[in-house]
C-alpha cells in the first residue's frame, strides 16, 4: 500500500487471511499478555532472561514490577476504547494512575514483541480495497464487540481504516507512519507542519557529541 500497489496487497492479505492457519480471537488481551492465541503470525518471545522492557517506558516508578512512566495514557486515547474489548488489554489503573497495559512485564521484560498479526491483515485488506472491502473492516470490529458501520465516500472510510487502525495497533508503533503515508499527517497532527514529513530530528546524542551539528528544522 506504501508504494500505491493496493491490487496486490489486497492479494497477499486475503492469502494469508484464507490460509487457515490464523484467525481473529476475543482474546485480545492473550495477544499481549502471553496467553496462548490464534491471532499471532510473527513474534518474539522475548524471555525475561535476555528480552526487551517496553512495558518499562509505560509505567509508573511505583508500579510492582518496576517502570518509567515516560508515556501516559491520555483521556483522549481511553476515550476511544468505550464499548470496546479491548479496553482492558490497552491501559489499566495502579492506583489512581493511568497506564498502558498491552506490556504487563514493566522493567522485568518478558512481554513478547508482536511483530506481524492477523487482524493486521484484516486492515490492509479493508484499505486496499476502499469502500468495498468494508465485509473485512465490520468483521475486525465485530470481533472487537463494535457495530458494523456502512460507509461509501472514500475519504470518509479512510479515516474509519485510520481510527481502528489507531485503536487496534496504538502503541504499537503504526500511528506516524499511517498517517504520513496516507497523506494525513498534516490534518490530523497538532504542531505537526510540512518539515517533519521531510525530515527526521537529528538524535540529542549526536548533537551534544558534535557540536557542529545543527538540528534539522522544525525540530529544537
Amino acid at each position: 500500500m506504501t508504494v500505491g500497489d493496493n491490487e496486490r496487497a489486497v492479494q497477499l492479505a486475503e492469502e494469508v487471511i484464507g490460509s487457515g492457519h490464523f484467525s481473529l480471537s476475543q482474546d485480545y488481551r492473550g495477544i499481549f499478555h502471553g496467553g496462548s492465541n490464534t491471532e499471532t503470525i510473527f513474534a518474539f518471545a522475548n524471555i525475561r532472561g535476555e528480552g526487551v522492557p517496553p512495558g518499562g517506558l509505560f509505567t509508573p516508578t511505583n508500579y510492582p514490577r518496576g517502570g518509567s512512566y515516560f508515556w501516559v495514557p491520555t483521556q483522549e486515547a481511553m476515550d476511544m476504547f468505550s464499548g470496546d474489548r479491548r479496553a482492558s488489554a490497552v491501559f489499566t489503573f495502579f492506583g489512581n494512575l493511568p497506564m498502558a497495559n498491552k506490556h504487563p512485564g514493566g522493567l522485568q521484560g518478558g512481554d513478547p514483541i508482536q511483530v506481524s498479526r492477523i487482524a493486521e491483515l484484516y486492515l490492509i485488506s479493508a484499505e486496499a480495497q476502499g469502500p468495498a472491502g468494508i465485509s473485512r473492516l465490520n468483521e475486525l470490529r465485530s470481533i472487537r464487540g463494535l457495530p458494523a458501520i456502512n460507509i461509501s465516500d472514500e475519504d470518509e472510510y479512510l479515516y474509519a481504516i485510520l481510527d481502528e487502525r489507531n485503536k487496534e495497533l496504538i502503541w504499537e508503533n503504526f500511528r506516524f507512519y499511517d498517517l504520513v503515508r496516507t497523506g494525513k499527517a498534516l490534518e490530523v497532527l497538532e504542531h505537526f507542519d510540512s518539515e517533519h514529513l521531510l525530515r527526521l530530528p537529528i538524535p540529542l546524542r549526536e548533537m551534544n557529541l558534535n557540536p557542529n551539528l545543527v538540528q534539522n528544522p522544525g525540530y529544537f
